[in-house]
C-alpha cells in the first residue's frame, strides 16, 4: 500500500478507499473483478450506547448501498445488523434490500444468545423473505479489555491466545446453526 502512494495520498486528503471511483482503479490494478465489502466490524462490542451504535450501523448502511451503486456488478456491500435486538435487525433487513445491498451481516459478541434460540426465528424469517445472503464475521474468544487487564509481562502472550482463538471461535456460531435445525 506505501509503495502505490496510499498512505501519502491519505495524508494529502485523497481517500482511495472510500471513494468509489478511486477504488474502483485499485481494483483494476491489482486485476480484481468485484469485491465483497464487509462493515464496520466490532462497533458492536465497543459502543456502550445502543442507540448510537443502531444509528451508526443504520447510517454506515445507507452509506454502504450509495457506494455500492456507483459500480454496482464490482462492489458487493454487506450491510450490518444491530446486534442483540432482532426487532431492529428484522426492520434493518427488510430497509437494506429494499435498498438494494446484496448480502447482510450479523456481528455476535460474547453473550450472544445461541443461533438455535427461538429469540432467532424472526431474523431467519426475514433474511428468507428477502433471499439475501447472511454473513456472520468472526468474533473475540474473550473480552477485548481482559488483554489489558493481562497487564504488561502477559499482554502479547493474551493477545496471540486471543488473536489465535478468533476464527476458531466461528464454531460456537456455526454448530448451533448446523445442529440447532435452523438451516
Amino acid at each position: 500500500m506505501a509503495e502505490t502512494g496510499l498512505y501519502e495520498d491519505g495524508k494529502n486528503g485523497i481517500r482511495r478507499v472510500s471513494d468509489p471511483h478511486l477504488r474502483i482503479k485499485e481494483m483494476e490494478r491489482d486485476g480484481v473483478d468485484a469485491e465483497v465489502i464487509y462493515g464496520v466490524a466490532f462497533v458492536g462490542s465497543r459502543m456502550k450506547d445502543k442507540p448510537a451504535m443502531n444509528e451508526i450501523l443504520r447510517i454506515y448502511n445507507t452509506w454502504l448501498n450509495d457506494f455500492c451503486s456507483t459500480y454496482p456488478d464490482r462492489y458487493i456491500g454487506l450491510a450490518c445488523l444491530p446486534p442483540g435486538d432482532v426487532d431492529l435487525a428484522v426492520k434493518e433487513v427488510y430497509r437494506v434490500a429494499k435498498l438494494g445491498l446484496r448480502g447482510i451481516e450479523l456481528q455476535c459478541q460474547l453473550d450472544t444468545k445461541p443461533m438455535w434460540h427461538p429469540m432467532w426465528e424472526p431474523l431467519w424469517k426475514a433474511v428468507s423473505d428477502v433471499d439475501l445472503p447472511l454473513h456472520f464475521h468472526a468474533f473475540p474468544s474473550i473480552p477485548l479489555d481482559w488483554i489489558e487487564e493481562a497487564g504488561p509481562e502477559r499482554r502479547s502472550g493474551a493477545h496471540f491466545s486471543a488473536t489465535s482463538c478468533f476464527q476458531a471461535n466461528s464454531f460456537n456460531i456455526l454448530a448451533p446453526l448446523i445442529c440447532g435445525a435452523v438451516l
